[in-house]
């Protein structure tokens, strides 16, 4: 397993956790923790739990074997005690120079300890090495409050706002949020 891109502790009260890649042979792992995601917070999200319970092994295989071969995706995730509590992603985007976060999520547990702030932190610094990517672009939903805030706090701005079909088949408003890579 790919591993220690980070240990911390930032919250007196928090276990320590890494921030890691999975290694292709982890794909279970990875398909667990987006099933969890989706199956909690269903209207944070595009995707539907069934919908992604529904796609084949080689979907969750190959996922992560792009991240793994930088093929204009990257997958992190945050683990604690041998089990993943978090995540983040981001895939390039059609337009170019663009990179499009996706999947951000931390179990319900471990939320108010600033996991997320850490994955989203090892993210951008990803992709700062990226030469291609010049700016940043996340869909939320308006009342996901909590998420809203985070995205502001690392430089995030609404650039637009939206209305979706989320996963819990309702239609929510939305922003659109942007901001520059370095």
């Amino acid at each position: 397993m790919i591993e220690a891109m980070i240990t911390t502790r930032l919250h007196p009260n928090a276990a320590d956790f890494t921030i890691t890649r999975l290694d292709p042979d982890a794909w279970q792992d990875y398909k667990i923790l987006r099933l969890q995601a989706l199956a909690t917070d269903p209207q944070a999200f595009e995707a539907s739990y069934d919908e992604l319970r529904a796609k084949p092994d080689t979907y969750w295989t190959e996922r992560i074997q792009d991240v793994v071969e930088r093929r204009g995706s990257w997958l992190l995730f945050a683990k604690r005690e041998q089990r993943l509590i978090g995540m983040v992603g981001a895939l390039t985007a059609d337009e170019r120079h663009i990179a499009n976060i996706s999947a951000v999520f931390v179990a319900r547990e471990a939320r108010g300890l600033g996991i997320g702030t850490e994955l989203m932190s090892a993210l951008l610094s990803e992709l700062r090495q990226e030469r291609s990517i010049h700016r940043l672009r996340l869909y939320v939903n308006a009342s996901q409050t909590a998420a809203v805030h985070l995205y502001d706090r690392l430089g995030f701005h609404i650039v637009d706002t939206d209305r979706a079909t989320y996963g819990d088949g309702q239609e929510h408003d939305g922003y659109v949020m942007e901001r520059s890579v370095a």
